[in-house]
């Protein structure tokens, strides 16, 4: 995500992944890739290094990271994922890139002003902000709220509340173009919300290169 100096958004580019033939596609902005080959034989927690070296190129420099924290009390492959993120993790870790870790009812609360959404209310919540008018439509083409659409919509609003905290910690108020309900996004960053069990993001301190701040 490109942004202007008022923090408004430039442009913004998203990467996904599928194993379906007929949904891989690939623009300046959009890119949905195949899977590297043999990913299955690795484990999680060199997979991630395998995704990050397809895109790293396309991406650019990268001046903060925006990671879904881990989602304590959920079931499946729950430990293989933290290994993965963990990966992840580790390869902005040696860059010295800032990372900001969100709780997964942060992003949802930001996105939908609903700290309990699901990928449906999260994609539904998306195809009616005015982002979606200029997100390469073809993204809606995939199939709605599964892998990989719902993981590119997940990323765009990590990233979208990455960039509206970072716009009010400097201006003191978010971008005219914050996309989301401007009570969400204030319980998810600032102020937190009564019934949540997580702080607002704006407590969190961002990971660097031996130090926190």
């Amino acid at each position: 995500m490109d942004l202007n100096e008022d923090y408004t958004v430039k442009n913004f580019s998203l990467h996904g992944f599928t194993k379906t033939i007929k949904h891989r596609y690939s623009s300046s902005d959009l890119e949905v890739l195949p899977l590297p080959d043999d990913y299955e034989n690795y484990p999680y927690f060199y997979k991630c290094r395998l995704i990050y070296d397809l895109v790293k190129d396309k991406i650019g420099k990268i001046d903060y990271v925006a990671i879904e924290d881990y989602s304590m009390g959920s079931k499946g492959l729950v430990f293989n994922i933290a290994e993965y993120v963990g990966g992840f993790k580790n390869i902005f870790y040696e860059q010295r890139i800032p990372m900001k870790l969100l709780p997964p009812n942060s992003v949802k609360l930001f996105a939908t002003s609903n700290g309990g959404a699901d990928k449906v209310l999260m994609g539904m919540h998306f195809k009616s902000s005015p982002f979606s008018k200029i997100v390469n439509q073809k993204l809606f083409e995939l199939p709605e709220y599964e892998s990989p659409q719902a993981d590119m919509v997940d990323a765009f609003q990590m990233a979208n509340l990455l960039r509206c905290e970072l716009c009010y910690k400097e201006l003191g108020q978010f971008p005219s173009d914050i996309g989301v309900k401007i009570q969400g996004a204030t319980e998810a960053i600032v102020s937190g919300k009564k019934t949540a069990s997580s702080q607002p993001t704006i407590m969190h301190p961002f990971i660097v290169f031996g130090d926190t701040y």
